[in-house]
């Protein structure tokens, strides 16, 4: 499906407004970003999101797909993934430097 051109600087009302919601929504949940199909259309990242809010879609979690460490609720790395330190090579303890 090609993302519709949307004109710049006019309104888009009714059932024009409609159909153009249907055709993102349907890109939406086949993977397209809002990002995405804000730049394949020409307008904003709001006036794209607005538009998928108008037609009901489930928005996804913000970020993406997850690639690299482990993420925690509070976006830093968890315990599991962030041992820095658990791969030294050099002997720790006492009299040891």
């Amino acid at each position: 499906m090609v993302i519709p051109r949307v004109e710049k600087g006019r309104r888009l009302t009714g059932k024009r407004r409609r159909s153009i919601g249907r055709r993102l929504r349907a890109l939406y949940e086949r993977g397209a970003s809002i990002r995405a199909l804000a730049e394949g259309t020409g307008r904003s990242y709001g006036f794209v999101r607005s538009i998928l809010a108008e037609t009901g879609v489930e928005f996804r979690p913000r970020g993406g797909t997850a690639s690299g460490p482990e993420r925690s609720r509070s976006g830093s790395e968890s315990s599991a993934t962030s041992a820095r330190g658990a791969h030294r090579t050099e002997p720790e303890g006492p009299g040891c430097r």
